[in-house]
């Protein structure tokens, strides 16, 4: 993922955001049982290791864990999903702000 953007600032002005590069797989090793594994690279060249397992126990709902590198950090989740949507609700502990939260909204086409 790269993320040539600049921005501006009343610091700084055109300021590039820092590009990642990320390489990952996953193999389902049971029906509806999946592990993920992901290195990155971040702009400032800083590596980061990803691994994770996600399981479907339903047709509606996922749960799923995982860990990194550099920091370490461990996160989990759960998904709901209705025909071509779904709602994911994670967390993550992040050693700044400690467990922080996210959602996201998927649609698959």
């Amino acid at each position: 993922i790269l993320y040539p953007l600049q921005y501006s600032s009343s610091e700084r002005s055109e300021v590039r955001l820092a590009g990642q590069i990320a390489l990952g797989c996953s193999y389902e090793f049971f029906e509806n049982n999946l592990l993920h594994a992901e290195c990155r690279v971040d702009g400032n060249g800083h590596p980061l290791f990803i691994a994770g397992i996600e399981s479907a126990p339903g047709e509606l709902v996922t749960l799923s864990a995982g860990i990194s590198s550099n920091p370490l950090g461990f996160s989990f989740g759960t998904g709901f999903r209705l025909t071509h949507c779904a709602v994911v609700l994670a967390f993550r502990q992040v050693m700044k702000y400690g467990l922080t939260s996210s959602i996201g909204l998927e649609y698959e086409f």
